[in-house]
């Protein structure tokens, strides 16, 4: 298995307008979400739909630490493969930003964008729901830099062998060599 599989990015650095915005809305240098195939691949939400792309198009990529055991990951990063062509979620990207600039988000609204594509963000919530582990309470309204904010479970109880997934925190991202 290839140590990036499944493995969350955090990018920063875009100088693009959206990037430069995403990074001062939320305060954080990080404007975008990737998950790792390999050391060459990644699948990434982009204007354009889901959409496996060369890791080389983010030069600045930190790489999460592991999340799960390795099958999962495997299995996370299958799943992002098969949202591949799936639409852009705009809505969600409007409602975040509300919620960025402080402004109330109501359940209605999260309705309203909820089974409209994905986001990046949501796209690794969805990879990793797809294998039984929670990322993200709310990755419709949530920022990248959420990844480092929150705490993930599994859906179920802890797994019987005593793994400590179930109550770790975000490790700090680091970059991969």
């Amino acid at each position: 298995m290839d140590e990036l599989a499944g493995r969350i990015g955090l990018v920063s650095g875009g100088s693009d307008f959206w990037a430069k915005r995403i990074r001062e809305f939320t305060h954080s240098p990080y404007h975008h979400v990737v998950i790792g195939l390999d050391a060459e691949w990644c699948m990434s939400a982009e204007p354009e739909g889901v959409k496996r792309m060369p890791s080389r198009h983010y030069p600045n990529i930190h790489w999460l630490d592991p999340i799960g055991a390795p099958q999962e990951q495997q299995a996370a990063a299958w799943h992002a493969t098969q949202l591949a062509d799936s639409p852009y979620n705009n809505r969600a990207l409007a409602l975040a930003s509300a919620k960025a600039l402080g402004l109330p988000v109501p359940a209605a609204a999260i309705r309203w964008a909820d089974g409209h594509g994905y986001t990046c963000v949501m796209l690794a919530a969805a990879a990793y729901a797809a294998v039984g582990i929670t990322l993200l309470k709310q990755p419709i309204t949530s920022p990248p830099k959420a990844f480092l904010e929150q705490r993930w479970q599994p859906h179920a109880q802890a797994q019987p062998n005593g793994s400590a997934y179930a109550t770790k925190p975000w490790p700090k991202p680091k970059t991969l060599a």
